[in-house]
């Protein structure tokens, strides 16, 4: 359960804002005030009294007379805090003289970064203000709360390319007129009689701005060619992976209904296995072992069709049931 929150007391608030020291004085205290004199004694029990005959005074008033007064305290206050703020204000880094820009100097610069136009809109130097130093005084200060609001709108007009950073003086003046931004005059007027009466910076930069949209839209056209043919790549991909599929079903058929071979169709294969054995590795048929064997094996192992030796052993004692009797005696 949440907590709640004790009801605002207009009496007491009144009370609180004619004894500023009312806080002191909120619970009574009968007992004598541990080591204060006599004096100061009596100025609190009168300061006491004070506030007690105040109280019954509001006490006694209609409700709609208590809002009046209420309503008046709270311009004071809103009067007092905007004196305070405004003090403060001049007392930071950048209502000091020091800060202020020297406008006619940077008149002559070929082109500001953002932050530097950011500043001169204040009439700022840039090199005092500048977005690192017033990014500590966010939702403190009204001048750095303006400063970060345009911070904000240049940085959105930099992503589409409204603004540039660097940027040229007067294309950035055109611009904050166009948003209504105040800009000090003299800096205005400055760069404009420093840019020349015949040069049309406004008509340079919608040409740049047209150049870009046109270079936007050749990158657009060969992105789309691009996307084209990865969707060629894949659908030629997505046929091979089917005819890939079909080809290992042929085989798994092939595997479940394997060919027998004939019986003349294998005593020819045998014949040219039992042919190359005795001829290309001096196969011995009588003999127990043969080193042929071996030989035959690690041969079809480097080849990419392994064999194992008992394997190719079976085959080529099958073989040598076929050769020709002169030979096995002679053997």
């Amino acid at each position: 359960m949440a907590p709640k929150l004790p009801e605002f007391d207009s009496v007491e608030f009144l009370i609180s804002r004619k004894f500023p020291r009312y806080s002191i004085f909120t619970k009574r205290i009968t007992v004598p005030r541990l080591g204060s004199t006599a004096a100061e004694l009596e100025r609190i029990e009168k300061l006491e009294a004070e506030i007690d005959n105040y109280r019954r005074e509001l006490l006694s008033k209609p409700q709609s007379e208590i809002d009046a007064l209420w309503a008046v305290e709270e311009k004071k206050i809103n009067e007092e805090r905007r004196i305070k703020e405004e003090k403060e204000e001049r007392a930071r880094f950048f209502s000091q003289p020091c800060a202020e820009a020297d406008l006619d100097y940077w008149s002559k610069m070929a082109h500001w970064s953002l932050d530097e136009a950011i500043a001169l809109s204040f009439g700022k130097d840039p090199k005092v203000v500048n977005l690192d130093r017033i990014f500590a005084l966010a939702n403190k200060s009204a001048f750095a709360d303006s400063y970060l609001r345009l911070h904000e709108l240049t940085r959105r007009a930099k992503v589409w390319k409204r603004l540039y950073d660097p940027i040229l003086p007067l294309l950035y003046i055109t611009w904050a007129k166009d948003h209504d931004i105040q800009v000090p005059e003299k800096l205005t007027a400055l760069i404009q009689a420093r840019a020349g009466k015949n040069i049309d910076w406004k008509e340079k930069y919608d040409q740049v701005d047209a150049e870009y949209k046109k270079l936007i839209d050749k990158l657009q056209a060969s992105l789309d060619t691009q996307k084209q043919t990865i969707k060629t790549c894949m659908e030629t991909n997505y046929t091979l992976i089917d005819t890939n599929a079909a080809l290992k079903k042929q085989l798994q058929e092939v595997a479940k209904n394997p060919v027998v071979l004939g019986t003349k169709e294998k005593d020819t294969l045998l014949k040219l296995v039992i042919g190359m054995a005795v001829s290309g590795y001096a196969y011995d048929p009588k003999a127990k072992k043969n080193q042929a064997t071996a030989e035959i094996a690690q041969d079809l192992k480097k080849l990419g069709i392994p064999l194992n030796q008992d394997t190719v052993k079976k085959w080529l004692k099958e073989g040598a049931e076929i050769l020709p009797r002169a030979y096995k005696d002679a053997a």
